[in-house]
């Protein structure tokens, strides 16, 4: 019986060591002699869970859409000092989720800013939002107006450019199609 016992205990060790399997013991066996013939052993995988779990998909994000469908996109995606604010192809990515809030256009916590207060012509590039003029913007007629340059300079695609990877500037408001922006809507 004590043998019977170690070997029960060898095996369900080894059991243990395959990982998740499972042993299953025959019936010990005594031979004619008398002496125990060692069980059978087998090892047996459990039976696969099915799964319901599916995969979330992307959150819609909220987008701004200028000329030719364009939209608004940190470049890159990686939301950082500096970062060039470009026009790219709508894809509901988050490099393109923006919100308005408290007059700042807010992407992964970063604020598109008339870089170094330059003013006409100057790049919007991504920057720590920390409410100063050259990065507050207000809605108006279809356009961002900076406050920053008493409320003349406006969100603009240079030369109306239709070319993904063009670096947005600030530039007069004059009200033409390349200033023209959505408000931050989800497209689905």
């Amino acid at each position: 019986m004590r043998r019977m016992l170690i070997l029960a205990a060898a095996a369900a060790t080894s059991a243990a060591l395959v990982g998740s399997m499972t042993a299953v013991f025959s019936d010990p066996v005594v031979a004619s002699s008398g002496t125990l013939v060692r069980p059978h052993v087998h090892a047996v995988a459990p039976k696969p869970r099915a799964t319901t779990r599916r995969e979330a998909a992307p959150a819609p994000v909220p987008q701004i859409a200028g000329l030719a469908g364009l939209c608004l996109d940190d470049a890159g995606g990686l939301a950082v000092p500096r970062g060039k604010v470009q026009m790219w192809s709508c894809r509901k990515g988050q490099a393109q989720g923006w919100l308005s809030a408290n007059g700042e256009l807010i992407h992964d916590g970063m604020c598109a800013n008339d870089s170094g207060w330059g003013g006409n012509y100057s790049h919007v590039i991504m920057w720590r939002c920390d409410g100063a003029a050259n990065e507050r913007w207000t809605y108006r007629g279809g356009s961002y107006v900076l406050a920053a340059g008493g409320g003349r300079l406006c969100l603009d695609d240079p030369a109306y450019s239709v070319k993904r990877g063009t670096q947005l500037i600030v530039y007069r408001c004059h009200g033409s199609a390349n200033q023209r922006w959505s408000l931050p809507t989800i497209s689905r």
